[in-house]
């Protein structure tokens, strides 16, 4: 809803001090506020929204100390606040006024350990919501094998293409895919909320779009094989990338050998290692025989 600040109306402006004291985060002051538009407009088209939001910014001040209190809570602002309050004063500022509420969130959860049942009760994925970069990277650094975790996987790939650190994001990028590619999907379909560089989006269009057109498998766990393909430049980062028992992750990595090992002609190993791709991934064969 957009409210007009310069107009002298009085419904406008006892909505005006609603919003005021929604945005300052006051709860007292916004049942002031609204209290006194429904004494004078007691049947305020905003009226539901207003009192709904009211109501989760008084439960926002009660205390959520324990993993299970805090993960409901985060469940309340994604699906009880966020909407109505985007609908109220638009994406981008409620996205700004939702993130100081995860960062009390995340120094609530600090100190408790990660537990994959209650993940998003996890300080450091509470601290990527709040955009506090720093302190999201130190707490999921502080979980034991954190890179063969999917959300911790997930949560330091967005940490890194928000820092847009490609050495770092790329290998994650590909590690992600191979692991739990359904968060790579979520992570770039909202590539501009977690502000993914621009060449990260672009590349993983081209790939659903080809993917598409010619009608090979669209699956993500495919992307990074992909990339090597058709991005070669990418070849220094990619390479660096944890290996994974999968066969997605082993045609990437024949591909790593291969891209290097024909660097010196035709060799016998690299015809052996040809054979093994056919066999290993036919589709990724044709495309990477198709480049030469």
């Amino acid at each position: 809803m957009q409210l007009d600040l310069f107009l002298h109306s009085a419904d406008v402006q006892l909505r005006n001090a609603v919003i005021a004291a929604l945005y300052a985060r006051d709860a007292e002051a916004m049942r002031i506020a609204l209290d006194r538009l429904l004494a004078e407009f007691p049947n305020d088209l905003h009226h539901a929204d207003f009192e709904h939001l009211y109501s989760e910014l008084s439960a926002l001040s009660q205390e959520a100390g324990s993993a299970s209190a805090i993960a409901q809570r985060v469940e309340c602002i994604e699906t009880r606040l966020q909407p109505p309050l985007q609908k109220m004063i638009g994406t981008d500022a409620a996205q700004h006024w939702i993130e100081p509420v995860y960062g009390q969130l995340a120094r609530a959860a600090s100190g408790q350990a990660f537990t994959r049942s209650l993940a998003q009760a996890y300080a450091g994925g509470l601290f990527l919501r709040a955009n506090e970069l720093a302190l999201a990277r130190a707490s999921v650094l502080a979980i034991p094998s954190w890179r063969r975790i999917p959300e911790a996987l997930a949560w330091m790939t967005e940490i890194a293409l928000r820092e847009d650190k490609p050495d770092e994001y790329w290998p994650l990028v590909a590690e992600l895919a191979w692991i739990a590619p359904a968060l790579l999907a979520a992570l770039l379909a909202v590539g501009v909320h977690c502000a993914a560089p621009a060449t990260v989006l672009r590349y993983y269009r081209e790939f659903c779009s080809e993917a598409e057109a010619d009608g090979e498998t669209d699956e993500i766990v495919w992307f990074p094989a992909w990339l090597m393909i058709e991005h070669a430049e990418l070849l220094p980062w990619l390479r660096t990338a944890h290996p994974h028992d999968s066969r997605p992750a082993r045609s990437a990595a024949l591909l790593i050998d291969l891209l290097l090992g024909e660097r010196r002609g035709l060799t016998p190993a690299v015809v052996d290692k040809r054979q093994q791709l056919r066999d290993l991934a036919p589709a990724i064969f044709a495309r990477y025989m198709a480049r030469r």
